[in-house]
């Protein structure tokens, strides 16, 4: 995946650029011939358009020409008249412009595509990697924001997007930077969540028009790609490959679970497709959860569970996609929060179809076995979301909750393990309360801020799984993050998009004709907590010896003696263990991965 750093047009950017000049690195100048661009990325991943004193570049997966970035750059005497033109554009980039003189920095609305920014003298630099503008400042991380990544599931919104290093600030993807020449940095806000107001059939059109546009720009004709087959997602992006002409080469990984019914519809979609070749990999062949812990490659940007966890798992999984002789390979990360939704919808569309949100009350209540009194309590609450985060900082140390909570409101409470060190608790919660006053959730709509928390969340874990991709060769595709395809899901109305009675009605509606008859009908979802509770118990002895020399513990955020008495203890749940534990193996990798690594101002080929 590029990494790049930009610099604005200033010659006081001349000593900073000095620090990261390499012969083997790319690089573009802006019309007055002062460094602007500087990193690493192939040529058939960048479009340059130049008009005067403006220049254009798109670096990413877009189909756009130099051609219509000439004229785009032309029209241009502004970095705000880009606007309707990043408004259109398909497929997922980052926008880098220079018009005259003042730069515009953009990336796309998850954090598959990030953006960075920091001052270093007088300059002020940005880039989609914090850990190369960390070491072109010289920051040092801050153990207080890396006790913030031992929190489980996640890391609540806005802290998320708080780097580690702590002269570093994460660009909101709803916004793009600017960086005059001469003035201070600016974030512009620049996209919005769509209204939830389309009917069925013509958010429907609109999705598979996404969807196959974001296909139909990475694509050429007969190319050999690779692709995930296993559940709806990836289903349908493997038979939108197939019908766009592909050599399409599918692997679906078998699962340890003997109800997971992933392989069955699989087989089903490719003998109806009729020319995509299939490999199963058998759950033999797939190493389990936490297996080779001392091999991670930690991606120095930050620490993140799953990544850490599955590194091996995904490993051989890239293994065998370049193996095909393959150069890019599909997956359906973020099909799930597109397509589907959260319980939290159902306050939205109670005022508009009161009827049938209390129909799907009842199925989610009874499916969770929430108490009545509990739904009703969540579902009258209205309390701000800066009141739901000041909650939060309270419940730090409270156990996890309960599969059988009801999932109405801003999203589950966070929590710190239980080996978490005083310190570190007190550490979270004064970050937590501190950004709480004046903390804006992503969306009004409690539904459509939880779709967009897990698209922040699961996009995350993504660009890490790209990056570890770009090391087998490959360039991983996730066209449900595209920010067009993210539009086109979010504007479908929440009752015909979120039901508890149909399996993301709203991907059949949208793929009929392109996805196998027997796929479209498909109402189940495999799940891998089996590999994950089987490699606790079998690696349970390797966590120990990893975990008994720790860079957190050193740094007082966790009782070494604790974690270590937890983690040789048999455990009823692995599962439960595994939430609090990964957490801890992820932000050790990271600290071993950062301190080996340290001399390295930044990555290069």
């Amino acid at each position: 995946m590029p990494w790049f750093v930009v610099f604005p047009d200033h010659a006081a950017s001349q000593a900073t650029f000095a620090r990261l000049a390499h012969p083997a690195l790319n690089r573009i100048d802006h019309p007055s011939g002062r460094p602007w661009i500087v990193g690493r990325w192939s040529a058939e991943e960048l479009s340059v358009g130049t008009a005067g004193s403006s220049k254009l570049a798109l670096l990413g997966h877009h189909g756009v020409t130099r051609e219509r970035l000439e004229r785009v750059a032309h029209t241009a005497s502004c970095p705000s008249d880009l606007d309707a033109f990043a408004a259109t554009v398909d497929g997922s980039w980052h926008l880098l412009a220079s018009v005259d003189g003042t730069c515009r920095v953009q990336g796309s609305v998850t954090k598959l595509r990030r953006v960075f920014h920091t001052g270093a003298g007088r300059d002020r630099l940005a880039g989609n990697r914090a850990n190369v503008l960390a070491g072109l400042i010289g920051d040092e991380p801050d153990p207080d924001r890396l006790a913030l990544h031992l929190l489980a599931p996640t890391v609540p919104h806005p802290l998320g997007d708080l780097p580690l290093w702590p002269r570093l600030r994460e660009l909101p993807g709803t916004h793009y930077l600017t960086l005059p020449a001469n003035d201070q940095a600016r974030e512009v806000r620049w996209w919005s969540p769509p209204e939830p107001v389309l009917p069925m059939r013509q958010g429907a059109i609109g999705l598979r028009t996404a969807l196959e546009a974001a296909i139909e720009v990475r694509t050429v004709p007969g190319g050999l790609v690779s692709a995930e087959l296993g559940g709806v997602d990836s289903t349908g992006l493997c038979s939108l490959l197939s019908a766009a002409g592909q050599d399409v080469r599918a692997c679906t990984m078998a699962s340890l679970d003997p109800y997971d019914d992933d392989l069955v519809h699989a087989r089903k979609t490719v003998a109806a497709l009729g020319n995509v070749t299939h490999d199963v990999l058998s759950a033999e062949s797939f190493p389990l959860y936490l297996d080779n812990l001392p091999g991670i490659v930690a991606d120095l940007d930050e620490p993140d569970p799953l990544a850490a966890a599955g590194n091996s798992r995904q490993g051989v999984l890239l293994s065998w996609a370049a193996k095909q002789g393959s150069r890019h390979h599909y997956g359906g990360y973020g099909g799930d929060e597109a397509l589907s939704g959260g319980n939290s919808w159902l306050l939205h569309y109670y005022r508009a179809d009161p009827a049938l949100a209390l129909r799907n009350l009842r199925a989610s209540r009874a499916n969770g076995r929430w108490s009545w009194k509990q739904t009703a309590a969540m579902f009258l609450d209205r309390t701000p979301y800066s009141g739901w985060l000041r909650q939060q900082a309270k419940a730090l140390t409270d156990p996890h909750v309960s599969d059988r909570t009801p999932d109405l409101g801003w999203g589950f409470f966070s929590v710190m393990a239980p080996w978490a060190t005083p310190e570190a608790v007190d550490a979270v919660r004064r970050l937590i309360l501190r950004y709480a006053e004046d903390a804006e959730p992503l969306s009004p709509i409690h539904g459509m801020h939880e779709d967009l928390s897990y698209m922040q969340a699961g996009s995350r874990y993504t660009g890490q799984l790209a990056r570890a991709a770009d090391r087998h060769g490959l360039t991983l595709h996730a066209p449900y993050y595209d920010n067009r395809v993210i539009e086109a899901a979010l504007s479908i109305r929440p009752q015909d998009r979120v039901s508890r009675w149909a399996y993301k009605p709203i991907m059949a509606e949208a793929m009929r004709g392109i996805v196998p008859m027997p796929a479209l009908r498909r109402d189940t979802k495999g799940e891998g907590s089996a590999a994950e509770d089987m490699g606790i118990e079998t690696h349970r002895a390797d966590v120990l010896d990893f975990l008994a020399e720790s860079r957190v513990a050193e740094l007082g955020l966790v009782d070494h003696d604790h974690i270590l008495r937890e983690c040789a203890r048999p455990s009823g749940s692995p599962n439960e263990l595994g939430r609090d534990l990964y957490p801890m193996i992820a932000a050790e990798v990271w600290l071993r991965q950062a301190a080996s690594t340290k001399a390295q101002p930044a990555p290069v080929p």
